[in-house]
């Protein structure tokens, strides 16, 4: 048996690599984690250049600034209130959840300490963009129910005003009818009163 020592100089003497150390002072311990680092700044790039770019009607959607910090959108067929109670308008607020706003932008895995405080900044980001999604899905939710109650309420205004316009025809025919009848009434009277006379002259001659 030989000891280390010995199969590490025998190796070195027939130019065999001998044991790579591999712990956080080692070459490749460094470059795995500088390239870590580049994918988890890449990452982190994209996420920044989407939300900033998630827009809608010139609207930017996830930066938590603007008109998306407190929207009003009309729902209802009434006016809203001075102090708006929710009857016909809704309000949304989406967070910011961009880099920034999820406080990963400047993130470092230079040591064992930072990897752990990125890690925890990490999963608090994905609570938080997990809280912003929920948020996102009850205001979809709310809208397409008004969508739908919405158009329940235009279907129903349609058929009140067909039926009204029906009743109103009805009503208009009814009266045309009635005028008419009138019409040929009037006549006959005046084509019997003068038949009067013509019949009066025939019994005196």
């Amino acid at each position: 048996m030989f000891s280390r020592g010995a199969r590490v100089g025998r190796a070195a003497q027939k130019g065999e690599p001998g044991p790579h150390k591999s712990g956080p002072g080692s070459p490749g311990f460094r470059d795995q984690a500088c390239a870590y680092l580049r994918s988890c700044r890449a990452i982190c790039g994209a996420w920044f250049r989407i939300a900033n770019a998630t827009q809608f009607n010139k609207i930017s959607l996830l930066t938590g600034t603007g008109a998306i910090t407190g929207l009003n959108l009309h729902i209802g067929a009434n006016v809203e209130p001075t102090t708006p109670d929710g009857s016909n308008q809704i309000t949304i607020a989406i967070a910011n959840s961009n880099t920034t706003g999820l406080s990963i932008a400047a993130l470092s895995l230079a040591t064992q300490g930072d990897a752990n405080s990125a890690i925890d900044t990490l999963d608090g980001a994905i609570e938080e963009v997990s809280t912003i999604r929920g948020e996102i899905g009850a205001y979809q939710n709310r809208l397409d129910s008004m969508i739908n109650s919405l158009g329940v309420a235009s279907e129903n205004a349609g058929a009140a005003n067909s039926r009204i316009r029906d009743a109103d025809v009805a009503k208009s025919v009814s009266e045309m009818v009635r005028t008419q009848i009138l019409q040929q009434s009037t006549m006959a009277v005046l084509a019997q009163a003068n038949q009067a006379p013509q019949m009066a002259l025939q019994l005196l001659k």
